[in-house]
């Protein structure tokens, strides 16, 4: 006999059980994998036919959408997937469909699911011979679903049991744990409602998967969310959990990555102050100030801590990817959570680097310096980094940044100043930020970029002159005035 789309912890009950009643359905399909129950272990058998119940996808608004997109960006080809119950899981996967070798371990098989193995993006035979391409433990979803693990040998139903074991889980590559919450604190802490997923299961396997996850090599934990409730009125990011009676779900020391319609943060390993600042930079803007004053009024912030303009939207469309010597490096605009990130660079640096950077000597960079340069507008100031890593702990290894020349006091004029880790040094960072920002400089409306360069400072010099024609340079007390026309 077989389970069918209901594996779940149905194994566990016939074996405590005092007596079995199986009901004999021809609406429920054979599946593969661990479903199978022997006919002696069943007391009593009832037949009677009925359709399953179905549960169709739900329509997601655009906010949900713009979560799942944003989701999307942190799974790489060959990830092991784990889904949540609700819409912002299922958006996730809608944008999923161009990646390559996914695989899902999951308690749920989805409508989604069904969608992504269609698209191809889920291959019938996983490389190295690893087992089915889905496993899960339960399948809820439209009659379509059904029909597709009937007797499907990409489907291996298991239960719960070996489905949240830390050992399966850890024994995956690129483990990608992607699960909702109804809240989360500016600690990082996460809850769920009592409604939605946990009217139908409880609350699944979410924490283990979540923190088991940043331990599979390569892997991450997702915790995803709208900014706002539906109706907009109440921030899901809040200093402290509103109602006491919602259980945490996701602690402190489990988070790793947080997702709204506004971008994602990597909260692992963070003190609570950048995890405060990060989590405000994500929520909507109409309650980021808000956000920011309660956090200096619980101590989590400093008294003097600003946040980028109002209306000064994170441009997205910077972010990218650059090849420097054998890797691949994240280029994206700054954001006011680099402070510590870009003090470390700082200090990294020697002596007559710093000096070059700020043409005088700055032996220190305090909370203060550091604000002013990872605070941006993004319209007239701007700044990008070059970021080693995506996983837990990032490094910036150079910025550049752009502002108006405030001796002309006009913005068709700006001015360049870049500063790169002496590790990577030599390997073409400063000229490609150079360009870069041309091309900013450019889209922000500046017609004349210039940088103050100390004349012993020939990599920077030589960046400039790669560039050819429309520079001119002038000698004045050792440094350079290099002006470059960028229209």
């Amino acid at each position: 006999m077989s389970l069918g789309v209901t594996v779940d912890i149905m194994k566990s009950i016939i074996e405590k059980a005092d007596v079995v009643i199986a009901q004999v359905n021809r609406y429920m399909p054979v599946t593969c994998g661990d479903s199978l129950v022997h006919v002696k272990d069943v007391d009593y058998l009832v037949e009677f036919d009925e359709p399953l119940v179905s549960y169709p996808l739900q329509e997601s608004d655009p906010e949900v959408m713009q979560v799942g997109k944003n989701i999307s960006r942190l799974i790489e080809d060959g990830s092991t997937i784990q889904i949540g119950f609700g819409r912002i899981p299922d958006a996730a996967l809608m944008f999923l469909k161009e990646k390559k070798d996914l695989r899902i371990h999951s308690e749920i098989v989805t409508d989604s699911v069904v969608d992504l193995a269609v698209s191809g993006a889920i291959p019938p035979s996983p490389a190295g011979g690893r087992g089915a391409p889905i496993t899960a433990s339960l399948c809820i979803g439209s009659e379509r679903v059904f029909r597709f693990v009937g007797g499907n040998s990409m489907v291996e139903m298991k239960s719960l049991s070996d489905i949240i074991s830390p050992a399966t889980i850890l024994s995956r590559e690129k483990f990608t744990a992607v699960n909702g919450a109804i809240e989360i604190d500016l600690t990082g802490q996460s809850c769920v409602g009592m409604g939605d997923q946990m009217g139908y299961f409880g609350a699944l396997g979410h924490a283990v998967f979540n923190r088991t996850a940043m331990f599979s090599p390569g892997g991450k934990g997702i915790i995803a969310l709208r900014s706002t409730s539906r109706d907009g009125r109440f921030s899901r990011i809040v200093p402290e959990f509103t109602d006491r009676k919602i259980g945490i779900v996701t602690t402190q020391s489990d988070v790793n990555y947080v997702v709204t319609e506004y971008g994602c943060v990597n909260l692992f390993g963070k003190s609570i102050r950048e995890r405060a600042l990060a989590l405000i930079t994500i929520a909507h803007p109409k309650f980021r100030q808000r956000l920011l004053d309660e956090a200096k009024r619980m101590n989590y912030v400093y008294e003097d801590q600003v946040l980028p303009p109002e209306g000064a939207d994170y441009p997205g469309s910077y972010e990218g990817l650059c090849r420097i010597g054998d890797k691949d490096l994240l280029v994206r605009p700054i954001k006011v959570t680099d402070e510590r990130a870009v003090q470390n660079l700082f200090y990294a640096m020697s002596r007559d680097d710093r000096f070059h950077r700020f043409l005088m000597h700055v032996s220190s960079l305090h909370h203060k310096q550091a604000q002013d340069l990872v605070t941006v507008d993004y319209t007239s100031s701007m700044a990008l980094v070059i970021q080693n890593g995506q996983g837990r702990q990032d490094e910036i290894v150079a910025v550049a940044h752009i502002a108006p020349e405030e001796s002309r006091g006009t913005k068709k004029v700006c001015e360049f100043a870049a500063m790169v880790d002496p590790s990577w040094q030599n390997q073409g960072i400063g000229s490609f930020l150079l360009s870069r920002m041309i091309a900013v400089g450019r889209d922000l409306g500046y017609s004349l970029m210039r940088a103050y360069v100390w004349e012993d400072n020939m990599q920077m010099l030589r960046a400039f002159e790669k560039l050819g024609c429309g520079m001119t340079q002038e000698l004045d007390c050792h440094v350079y005035r290099v002006s470059l026309a960028i229209e």
